[in-house]
């Protein structure tokens, strides 16, 4: 049994921003014409420079001049927790599917996987792994956190193995980092933490 619970850190521990961007730019390019003026033109030209602006034009060129923050559209931030949400899915969805191109996709090439006994796995030793007797797996809670082109998703996971024809039932608690390259997002980390069997 003990061997087996190290074995699902290495498995359901596994489970399962839109990067916001800011531009600024205001420019003003002034020209003033080098041939004389008419006296009335010049008397105009005085007359605007020394008369007080009104406050809305003020207004305008004290914000044109201060740096804009903008961000993304709250659009682009669900597309992004939507598809962090479907590979996390997709993850703990596996475990029972067992098909190595899904985590071949799902798993950066330098992903790593701590386990709960403090394990390192690569994506290579997951997929190495992905024959273990799990013969139910599903998300309980779930919870997407988005900094920048970094996903963030905390979750519980509720699982069930059968060895030696006898059924155990566990839970995880784990958190999974996703990092968003060449607009797609990939596994990159996980952390698992064994909770014991469902209360």
């Amino acid at each position: 049994m003990k061997r087996l619970l190290l074995l699902l850190g290495a498995t359901l521990g596994i489970a399962a921003g839109a990067a916001a961007q800011s531009t600024a730019a205001s420019s003003v390019r002034s020209t003033a014409a080098s041939s004389p003026q008419p006296p009335a033109a010049s008397t105009l030209r005085s007359t605007a420079a020394s008369s007080p602006q009104p406050a809305v034009a003020s207004s305008v060129r004290s914000t044109a001049a201060s740096p804009a923050r903008s961000t993304l559209p709250s659009t682009d931030r669900s597309a992004d927790i939507a598809a962090i949400k479907q590979l996390n899915a997709d993850w703990i969805h596996n475990y029972m599917v067992k098909d190595t191109a899904t985590f071949d996709r799902i798993f950066a090439d330098d992903f790593i996987l701590i386990n709960p006994s403090g394990k390192k796995f690569t994506k290579k030793d997951v997929i190495a792994n992905i024959g273990q007797p799990i013969v139910s797996a599903k998300v309980d809670t779930v919870e997407v956190q988005l900094h920048g082109n970094i996903g963030l998703v905390i979750a519980k996971c509720s699982f069930v193995t059968r060895a030696e024809g006898k059924e155990s039932a566990g839970q995880t608690d784990y958190l999974d980092v996703y990092e968003k390259r060449k607009g797609r997002w990939w596994a990159i980390v996980a952390h698992v933490t064994y909770l014991g069997s469902p209360q």
